[in-house]
């Protein structure tokens, strides 16, 4: 498993509870504010796994 593999998966659970609790609220807003953030930090945690991984080659 690469390095920071768990801290992520951890990382992305929190953002998905995030996101449902939102939608369970019934807050649209709240929602999307917290979707667009995880698809951001999403996005940034693949890059970094992608540069662990170059470094090793």
């Amino acid at each position: 498993m690469p390095d920071g593999a768990p801290d992520d998966r951890q990382t992305i659970q929190d953002d998905h509870r995030r996101v449902f609790d939102a939608v369970h609220d019934r807050d649209p807003a709240r929602a999307r504010s917290e979707l667009q953030g995880h698809v951001h930090r999403a996005r940034d945690l693949r890059i970094a796994a992608l540069a662990r991984e170059d470094r090793r080659i």
